[in-house]
């Protein structure tokens, strides 16, 4: 991750490096749909407050994972 002052997107908010709120990552979405915030969860205690989310987990990181629709 980087340090960046936390902006206001939140779950599904489409972005651009740091305008997420803190507890959110800005992620590539496939098919070069927009980039878009998704908060940061443990996959090993999955837990996801936006309705119809999931705890995926991100390549190359063991227990953190970003809440992805689905």
């Amino acid at each position: 991750f980087s340090c960046a002052m936390p902006g206001a997107g939140t779950q599904g908010s489409e972005c651009d490096d740091a305008q997420c709120a803190a507890g959110f990552l800005c992620i590539q979405q496939p098919d070069d749909a927009p980039s878009i915030c998704a908060q940061v969860c443990d996959t090993t205690d999955p837990v996801c407050d936006a309705d119809g989310t999931s705890c995926g987990g991100l390549t190359g990181y063991e227990d953190i994972g970003v809440c992805v629709a689905g």
